[in-house]
């Protein structure tokens, strides 16, 4: 027969232990994206320049996609916010010639 096994506390994951889990992959790709910029911008081969270059792009999208879905929210919803505060404020729908 089956036994039932109980759970001990050590199996359990906590809040914290699920923030760790969740943005780790995340910081981690940022640091490696960050370290590769600063790279391509002041390194003077050109060789190296290009791949780090690659290197921080590739991490950026990593970085997009290890990232939880509120800081992914966030990230759509910039442009928009800022294209809104870029906006002349009368926008009566007249051109001005």
């Amino acid at each position: 027969m089956l036994k039932e096994r109980k759970l001990s506390p050590s199996n359990t994951v906590t809040p914290a232990k699920h923030l760790y889990i969740m943005y780790a992959p995340l910081f981690v790709n940022l640091g490696v994206a960050a370290v590769a910029l600063y790279l391509a911008l002041n390194t003077p081969e050109e060789i190296v320049r290009v791949a780090a270059g690659f290197v921080a792009v590739l991490c950026s999208f990593l970085t997009l996609f290890f990232a939880p879905w509120p800081v992914k929210l966030l990230l759509l919803l910039l442009p928009f916010a800022i294209g809104k505060l870029r906006r002349p404020r009368s926008l009566s729908g007249k051109v001005e010639s």
